[in-house]
């Protein structure tokens, strides 16, 4: 019996072995593998496969090299990597007016440079791309391109009564302007260059603010003293008016105009006795509900609107009917205002009082990284008095941060890190306390 059962396998695996080999054009007449292994299994019959390994694990690698090569390929599709934002890491930096904070203002980094018994007012600061800052020391602008740690002149932006406050905008373009002046200045950074042009508006009249689009560098908002609104298209070789006047009378002091860096058709005007907003690029203004009295004014200097959430504008001003109140209460009707819904309502967040001065339009920063929260700035040369560097939440909690001697006056917050505080400074006097304001 078992030589018979041995006989009839052998045969069975002769007449395998003598079949015509499969053709590649009919894969439907493979063998049933699964039935083969059976059968060598039974006849007791080893399968070598080292080498049927091999050749899959050289397919395998054949896929992988293709995978990267494809990988390769689609990083070389989509360009040169873009550089990043870093912290700088330099001590002291090298310039005057400029410097950085590590840590949200309580230490300042030292500088090479000194405005010792100068008084230059560094009223521009900005970050406009990677590693990219640009500032203006009175008619000066100055750019580094080294995330703040040197810093080199590039030329005079001439003509402007006042020193240049800077806006900041898409692909390197930076726009220049100053109170009660006619001029704006585009400006164009490059890894290489800095150039800049100039343009008066129409009939001379006085600019108050200035705003870009967010993504065509060449479409241009500036606003007058009236409240008009100005568009150019063209990169601002020309501007046309857009809309009516906010104050068509022209018949009050106008102190600010803001546009939302997200949106400029959305504007927020300053004025003697009352905010105005308007949402359609001024098509349509309406007063801003902020007075402690019905139909009542307030004076609003200064206005900081959030650059990503337009809903959160921050203002200062004073409330008229408390101003005059007798006896005058301590804060004498200043405060800080905050809007939630892009400047139609303001409440006040911050009442003037003792350890804080609020002056006629200072320096505002909405933080970029925390839509809670407002930079600004108490700055005096008296006995050299120095600098207050304040962070105001929406709650009404205030950290207050002082340095003596020195005269901080703008602030810039670090793409790189919010507590990375980039400062312009416009005096800084080392002859001790009571040396006076000097000149």
């Amino acid at each position: 019996m078992r030589l018979l059962t041995s006989c009839v396998l052998l045969l069975v695996l002769a007449a395998a072995c003598s079949k015509d080999p499969v053709q590649d054009d009919e894969p439907d007449q493979r063998p049933d593998t699964s039935d083969m292994r059976a059968l060598d299994m039974r006849a007791d019959a080893s399968v070598d496969t080292p080498d049927l390994a091999q050749d899959m694990t050289s397919q395998d690698m054949a896929k992988d090299m293709t995978s990267q090569d494809m990988a390769q390929d689609m990083r070389a599709d989509a360009g040169p990597t873009q550089p990043e934002w870093v912290a700088p890491t330099c001590a002291p930096v090298a310039a005057a007016s400029f410097t950085y904070s590590p840590d949200a203002g309580k230490t300042i980094t030292p500088r090479t440079g000194t405005l010792s018994g100068q008084l230059i007012y560094t009223s521009g600061l900005i970050t406009l791309a990677p590693n990219i800052l640009l500032g203006t020391s009175g008619s000066t602008l100055t750019v580094s391109r080294d995330a703040g740690c040197t810093w080199q002149d590039v030329g005079m932006l001439t003509g402007l009564d006042y020193p240049a406050l800077l806006v900041a905008g898409p692909q390197g373009r930076a726009l220049a302007h100053a109170p009660n002046s006619p001029i704006v200045y585009r400006i164009d950074v490059t890894d290489e260059s800095v150039t800049f042009s100039k343009t008066s508006m129409p009939e001379r009249e006085d600019v108050l603010g200035v705003g870009t689009h967010p993504a065509d560098p060449d479409t241009l908002y500036v606003g007058t003293v009236s409240g008009q609104i100005h568009l150019s298209t063209d990169g601002g070789q020309s501007f046309a008016p857009q809309g009516s006047p906010a104050d068509p009378l022209n018949g009050g002091l106008a102190y600010t105009m803001k546009f939302d860096p997200s949106n400029p058709q959305h504007v927020v005007y300053g004025m003697a006795g009352a905010a105005m907003v308007t949402f359609d690029g001024g098509e349509t203004w309406e007063k801003a509900a902020m007075a402690s009295v019905p139909d009542g004014r307030t004076n609003v200097f200064a206005v900081s609107i959030h650059p990503t959430d337009g809903d959160v504008v921050w203002a200062m001003g004073i409330d008229i009917a408390e101003s005059l109140l007798n006896p005058l209460p301590s804060h004498n009707g200043r405060h800080i205002y905050r809007s939630q819904d892009g400047g139609k309502t303001f409440a006040p967040v911050l009442d003037q009082r003792e350890g804080v001065t609020l002056v006629n339009g200072p320096f505002m920063l909405a933080d970029p990284a925390d839509k809670e929260g407002l930079y600004f700035i108490f700055e005096a040369c008296f006995q050299n008095y120095g600098t207050d560097i304040f962070r105001l939440s929406a709650d009404g909690m205030l950290e207050t941060i002082h340095h003596d001697v020195i005269q901080l006056s703008t602030i810039a917050v670090s793409p790189a890190n919010p507590q990375l505080l980039y400062l312009g400074i416009t005096r800084e006097d080392r002859n001790g306390p009571g040396s006076g304001c000097g000149g």
